[in-house]
């Protein structure tokens, strides 16, 4: 992915890193900071020109047991980066933000895996909280859903 490094790729997240990952392919990337941040551990950044050939020739000559394991770690990291798991992590963060302060069963449901929401009468839990108590919960949680990403 030889995307050049300007004012326009500065905050760029290429979804064709996970698409190539998907497909098992060996990625090579200028640069990018997401590609670095997410996925530099599997995918080569190379930061000039010379150095983005000399990997591609690298990711053309892997042996087969290096293929099958960037093949592994790569499938991995795209089911942790899938749309599955994205629309997990804000599901769980609207339960949190609808489940508000609940009796003790709330614990035990949240703990065997149960959302504490399902079940509950619509709207029961943010009716009984003010406006303040909403927002600083909602707040809180979309703090943790933008830091799991």
């Amino acid at each position: 992915m030889p995307f050049a490094l300007n004012e326009s790729t500065e905050f760029i997240s290429p979804t064709k890193t996970l698409e190539y990952m998907a497909a098992g392919k060996p990625v090579v990337s200028t640069p990018i900071h997401d590609v670095k941040a997410m996925f530099g551990d599997i995918v080569a950044i190379a930061p000039s020109a010379d150095r983005f050939v000399a990997a591609c020739r690298e990711a053309l000559a892997e042996a087969p047991a290096q293929t099958a394991e960037r093949e592994a770690r790569m499938a991995e990291r795209v089911r942790k980066h899938s749309w599955d798991a994205a629309a997990e992590k804000i599901r769980s963060a609207l339960d949190l933000i609808l489940a508000g302060p609940r009796a003790s069963g709330t614990a035990t449901a949240t703990a065997a895996g149960v959302s504490p929401v399902r079940g509950a009468a619509p709207g029961a839990a943010l009716a009984a909280r003010s406006a303040g108590e909403r927002a600083d919960d909602k707040a809180t949680a979309l703090r943790k859903v933008a830091s799991a990403g």
